[in-house]
């Protein structure tokens, strides 16, 4: 907010002396006004220069092209989701329908096969037993791609509560597990 102020000074009189005389000024009188401006300040904007269309060599724009099978993996998967590491791996989160996270690499060759069975006190938890097993569900990487974060649906062992549900709603939920795997070693370390 920007104040301006305007001040207006009325004078009634001067002031006069002489060497012999003393005399006293009269009152001087003065009135202020304050008036007051709201100014609102917008952000800088940033003007974009328009993004060209991209065209591969081949002139065919994604419009034009239609999905083409290369390749059909097989073996024992079911996966919810299949996430790309940015760095040529693909993991695959099949669920509690296999316990596993499949790792295939550009060529569509299978890398490793995580089990999502953990023993928790390598992770500092105590009292839930030695072996838990999770539902790998959804998957992340780190923005270099050395690290995957790999989320579970539900728990099972441990005496856990093995209730889960797709309503997405508020609830009392058990907690779960969030596997972090080094994509080096392909083993769930965190």
């Amino acid at each position: 907010m920007k104040t301006r102020l305007l001040a207006v000074v009325l004078i009634a009189g001067c002031l006069v002396s002489t060497p012999q005389t003393e005399t006293t000024a009269p009152p001087v009188t003065t009135t202020t006004t304050t008036t007051s401006t709201t100014t609102t300040t917008l952000p800088p904007t940033t003007t974009l220069a328009p993004t060209p269309t991209l065209v591969p060599e081949d002139g065919v724009t994604a419009a034009e092209r239609r999905l083409v099978e290369i390749a059909v993996i097989t073996g024992p998967i079911s996966p919810k989701s299949v996430v790309h590491s940015g760095d040529g791996l693909f993991f695959a989160q099949n669920m509690m329908y296999r316990h596993t996270i499949t790792v295939y690499d550009r060529d569509h060759t299978l890398v490793a096969t995580i089990e999502d069975q953990v023993d928790p006190t390598q992770f500092g938890y105590q009292g839930l037993g030695t072996d838990l097993a999770g539902s790998p569900v959804e998957a992340a990487f780190t923005s270099d791609g050395a690290r995957a974060y790999v989320s579970n649906y539900k728990m099972y062992g441990g005496g856990l509560d093995t209730s889960a549900g797709d309503g997405c709603g508020p609830g009392d939920w058990p907690d779960s597990f969030v596997y972090e795997i080094d994509t080096t070693t392909l083993a769930i370390d965190g």
